[in-house]
């Protein structure tokens, strides 16, 4: 944690995936952690929502399905209010990192977000 709001605060970058995990080929976008946010409202610092959107090339795999090409989305940055304390910040970078992701989303593949999968309200 120290290490991090060193590099932050001296004005480096830090790549943090915050939805804590990568799953191949996997177009929508995932529930965020609040963890990176944590860390930018610690260290005052700006976060950069960056999606990736995925299509299919014309070259098939050997597996039978075509290669992804990649696009990498790079939008404005959101920094933390004034007005707001540390946990409304984190929330509200947060809630709008995934605003900025949904919109990517549904302009690039020309569809609303959904989901399918039921959350079991028992496991939270």
């Amino acid at each position: 944690m120290k290490a991090v709001n060193r590099i932050l605060t001296r004005g480096d970058l830090v790549l943090i995936y915050p939805e804590q995990s990568m799953w191949w080929n996997y177009e929508k976008p995932k529930p965020l952690k609040n963890g990176a946010f944590k860390f930018a409202v610690k260290a005052n610092v700006p976060v950069l929502p960056i999606f990736i959107t995925l299509e299919d090339s014309n070259i098939m795999g050997s597996d039978g399905f075509y290669v992804k090409e990649y696009t990498i989305n790079i939008s404005e940055p959101i920094y933390p209010k004034a007005d707001l304390n540390a946990k409304e910040n984190m929330e509200y970078i947060r809630d709008e990192n995934f605003r900025v992701w949904k919109e990517i989303y549904e302009d690039f593949y020309k569809k609303p977000l959904s989901y399918t999968t039921v959350i079991d309200s028992n496991l939270s």
